[in-house]
């Protein structure tokens, strides 16, 4: 199935539960040391063996108290206020249970208060930093690449000072030349960068006072008498020197001369070879980055593909074991007349007509994910009432999140594991994975509809039926305290023996 990532997305719904903090308490006063605190009776601060104070828990008002399921046993005796109780601590102690899960979720946090007193200030660096720490994808290859000109643009117009500092500093530390893999300065990074685009290398050249070679005196050509005295295999070499290097190498003698001309060339088919051997790994590690690449992104797809079948998976199980619209047979309570092996074989229809039925459920919330199935099963779903805008906007982001999420992670962690000095960040990983579970968590709300009005629909069908018996007075007489009795019924003369088709159940019973 494909998995576009504007179609990819849900929550997982189960979360473990955080330790309390009166255990926690505990344990960390468990860690002090020798010296125990005493405790006072009206609780807050108690004092230490050493004199110094230590804040302890408030007591527990509901300590006193039974608990909710005795308290519901003296509401039904009559017991006066035990119902209120009850429902006081039915209340009470979910919410603080929830208290002490969000005291330690953000008492790591506590510390950053002080820095932070407005929630605007923390924004405000959290904004800065996404800015600066970011990824998008590249509009060529698709690859995930550094997002920095937010951050760029942020701080050259909020603190220009911070901007140009940061700049110098980062152009005197070292990088990675990601062509022939050498650490050099960043500054020298950008003028051999410069230096291979013509217009980039005159303006850098006109900034530093420098002269292009073009400048230079001109380069005549080397006379007769001067060639006369050249090897005629060197003469090529000594026609390329500069003029002011054959002006000082005629003067010498001949056989001075040649062994110069020889070497020179002997240095130029060594220069030579260099740039062809360099110009060969370039165009390997370019066909190595193209493979990369290739695989990366095939990781990535098969990281969300792998988690979204997955949370589907689960899904699907748990579609099944909530998909109970008939109830089988009870094989220690048979209706009269059905022998064990009839009630064994109703037991195998009963559960493949509710498994039949979790598959179709399963089939209509999976198609939401996938944009060729989603246009014909989105409308009927709207029309009853399981997907509205609202529920649909919230999948489809969540689904978007999760894709770009989990494919720049993985295609990011596989370059990691295949010499990338760059690590991905666990953020990434934790965006996907929260943006899966609210996937998965909308799913659950659509399967809730479409169970509730399954179920609606087997209400409806039972009563039909029951209305198609009860006007056949003949057949079944109305309800008059004398209990239906199949065998002494008139149809019953005409009953074949063993179960029933189709075709004789609406001849008998219409």
């Amino acid at each position: 199935m494909a998995t576009p990532e504007g179609a990819i997305t849900a929550p997982d719904v189960s979360s473990s539960p955080a330790p309390s903090v009166s255990n926690t308490a505990d344990s960390s006063s468990a860690s002090q040391g020798t010296s125990a605190p005493i405790e006072s009776p009206a609780g807050g601060v108690t004092a230490d063996v050493q004199g110094e104070s230590q804040p302890t828990a408030p007591p527990d008002p509901l300590a006193d108290l039974p608990s909710v399921e005795e308290l519901e046993a003296q509401a039904s005796q009559g017991v006066k206020y035990a119902a209120a109780l009850a429902n006081l601590r039915g209340v009470v102690e979910p919410l603080r249970t929830q208290h002490a899960e969000l005291t330690q979720k953000f008492e790591p946090y506590q510390s950053a208060l002080e820095r932070f007193e407005q929630p605007e200030q923390l924004a405000s660096v959290l904004e800065l930093h996404d800015s600066l720490i970011g990824w998008e994808s590249d509009p060529e290859t698709g690859e995930p690449i550094p997002a920095t000109q937010a951050g760029a643009q942020r701080l050259a117009e909020q603190y220009p000072q911070h901007a140009d500092f940061l700049v110098a500093d980062l152009l005197g530390l070292p990088t990675t030349d990601p062509a022939t893999g050498r650490q050099v300065p960043r500054i020298d990074y950008v003028l051999e960068s410069l230096a291979a685009d013509p217009d980039q290398r005159a303006r850098a050249l006109k900034i530093l006072g420098g002269v292009e070679p073009s400048a230079v005196a001109p380069q005549w050509q080397p006379t007769a008498d001067e060639l006369a005295v050249v090897k005629p295999e060197l003469q090529d070499t000594y026609r390329a020197l500069p003029y002011e290097e054959r002006e000082e190498l005629k003067l010498n003698s001949p056989d001075y001369i040649n062994r110069v001309l020889e070497r020179e060339r002997f240095t130029q088919q060594l220069q030579a070879e260099k740039e062809q051997n360099d110009q060969l790994w370039q165009q390997q590690a370019q066909q190595h980055e193209v493979e990369i690449n290739q695989k990366a992104q095939a990781a990535g797809n098969d990281f969300i593909n792998t988690q979204l079948n997955q949370a589907l998976t689960t899904f699907h199980e748990a579609v099944v074991q909530q998909c109970n619209f008939v109830k089988p047979l009870d094989p220690a309570n048979l209706p009269q007349g059905f022998t064990p092996e009839q009630a064994t074989q109703m037991n195998q229809q009963i559960a493949a007509a509710n498994k039949a039925e979790a598959a179709q459920i399963t089939g209509l919330v999976v198609s939401l994910f996938n944009p060729q199935t989603k246009a014909y099963v989105l409308p009927l779903l709207k029309e009853i009432g399981a997907v509205d805008d609202k529920l649909l906007a919230q999948l489809d982001q969540a689904a978007s999140a999760f894709g770009s999420n989990g494919r720049t992670y993985a295609n990011l962690e596989f370059r990691h594991k295949n010499g990338s000095p760059t690590a991905p960040d666990p953020r990434l990983n934790n965006e996907a994975s929260t943006n899966l579970k609210r996937m998965i968590g909308y799913a659950n709300q659509i399967r809730g509809k479409l169970m509730e009005t399954r179920s609606q629909f087997f209400e409806l069908t039972a009563q039909q039926h029951n209305s198609t018996l009860n006007g056949g007075t003949a057949v079944r007489p109305p309800v008059n305290g004398t209990g239906y009795n199949p065998t002494t019924a008139p149809a019953a003369a005409s009953l074949p023996a063993g179960k029933l088709s189709r075709a004789e159940i609406e001849r008998l019973y219409g």
